[in-house]
């Protein structure tokens, strides 16, 4: 495998882990607004952490990768 096809692989595994980690923060969210904890230092952080994957995930869409 050459240095562009390793570099790209690497690429697609860090996308691929932050579509999962967005997800998951996403369920997360979800199960603590269920068990009425919205005002959590948890659920705060959590929220904040979705907020930064949603911006990278945006970025990919505007330059056409996802």
């Amino acid at each position: 495998m050459d240095e562009l096809e390793e570099r790209f692989s690497r690429y697609e595994k860090m996308h691929d882990a932050i579509i999962y980690e967005y997800e998951d923060i996403c369920k997360k969210i979800e199960e603590y607004k269920l068990e009425g904890k919205v005002k959590t230092i948890t659920f705060r952080q959590l929220t904040s952490r979705k907020m930064v994957y949603k911006d990278i995930i945006a970025m990919y869409e505007i330059f056409g990768i996802n």
